[in-house]
């Protein structure tokens, strides 16, 4: 198994250890000798990358006084190309019949509106619905290219992003997209910038396209607005992410901002950011905190963010999908505790931690969902 690898050659190149027991496809071996901490995550980072070409992961843990090395099977990696791109173009199409759709939506709305004296112009279906295309596949994709990314520049496979196409039932197009990886990152630092390049980059360029798609809305003045929301051809938005929160006071000063389908797709993909980086189980969120904390510590900040978010849901009805996102990510790994990484041994030193806590709390508070009342 494992492509004829003499795994307890290998591991002896870099520690002197005890074999303590084996089965197949498994070994566990305990390290013998004092080691300094540096040294430690050197060699196990390169026991690591010799380990994984042949398919074996490699976890380093405690035992008591014992630093405990195990060694196991999981199989090459395997290249998942092909079904990336067909899913790829399905979910583009998906997107654009959905866009397509939503600017035929507003295209009808505009021509109510001219009747109530707002001075409005359509918008090309094919050009609203590309510009919707970009608003919500390119932030998710750089998103998960992003995990890509910062998985295989730290000797993780991983595969390239797969988008979920959803026609219809879904306002965006689709449900996201995802990477496989079935191996832990080596070290805290690389958990955690595992965790944070993904909303970093997607939060980003949604923000640059919410800002762009933003100043090219039209305002009406609130008389209008007034008048349209009270026959119902027009709806207020109900929550928006801080970020949108602020743009939207300032640019619709003296009027009200009427959103193009692109520019409320940014604002819907800003807030899943947030949706993500609630540090419940394994999302993103989950990843940073449990990098900066401890498995129990992080077990507990999920159950207060699960408690709080289900009580946000009760309190703002229009803060309910956000309790049900909280329902599903606690069912799926919310419950089980997060080990970190492949080094459990490992740390993030002080200035990692700055860096990446004050990057984490920044994410958030743009990305934070604000209900509007009234």
């Amino acid at each position: 198994m494992g492509y004829g690898v003499d795994v307890e050659s290998v591991v002896r190149k870099y520690f002197n250890v005890g074999k303590v027991s084996s089965a197949e496809g498994f070994y566990e071996f305990v390290v013998i000798g004092d080691i300094s901490e540096d040294d430690l995550n050197e060699r196990f980072d390169a026991l690591y990358d010799e380990l994984i070409s042949s398919g074996y992961a490699a976890l380093l843990t405690s035992a008591g006084s014992n630093i405990v090395l195990r060694v196991f099977y999981i199989g090459a990696p395997k290249k998942g190309a092909l079904l990336s791109i067909i899913m790829t173009a399905a979910t583009a199409a998906s997107v654009l019949l959905t866009g397509y759709l939503q600017t035929l939506s507003f295209n009808d709305a505009v021509v109510h509106l001219r009747k109530f004296g707002a001075n409005l112009v359509d918008i090309d279906p094919f050009i609203g619905a590309f510009l919707f295309l970009v608003a919500v596949l390119v932030p998710l994709m750089l998103h998960e290219l992003g995990h890509t990314f910062a998985a295989r520049s730290t000797g993780v496979p991983a595969d390239l992003p797969t988008p979920i196409p959803a026609p219809v039932i879904s306002p965006l197009g689709t449900f996201g997209a995802i990477i496989r990886m079935r191996y832990l990152p080596k070290r805290l630092k690389y958990l955690a910038e595992l965790g944070i390049s993904g909303p970093f980059v997607g939060v980003t360029t949604s923000a640059l396209l919410f800002v762009l798609f933003l100043m090219t809305s039209p305002t009406i003045p609130y008389d209008v607005a007034a008048r349209a929301a009270s026959s119902g051809l027009l709806g207020y938005v109900s929550v928006t992410p801080m970020l949108a929160y602020a743009l939207i006071g300032v640019l619709g000063e003296g009027s009200v901002v009427v959103l193009t389908p692109p520019a409320l797709a940014s604002m819907l993909i800003l807030m899943l950011h947030f949706a993500n980086l609630v540090p419940i189980g394994q999302l993103d969120g989950g990843h940073v905190f449990r990098a900066l904390t401890s498995t129990s510590v992080h077990r507990v900040a999920g159950l207060a963010s699960f408690v709080v978010l289900m009580i946000l849901g009760v309190l703002f009805p229009q803060m309910l999908w956000l309790s049900i996102f909280a329902i599903l990510a606690m069912f799926l790994t919310g419950s089980r505790p997060h080990i970190g990484a492949a080094n459990t041994l490992s740390r993030l030193n002080g200035k990692d931690k700055l860096t990446f806590g004050i990057l984490y709390a920044l994410l958030l508070i743009l990305t934070l969902p604000v209900p509007l009342i009234g």
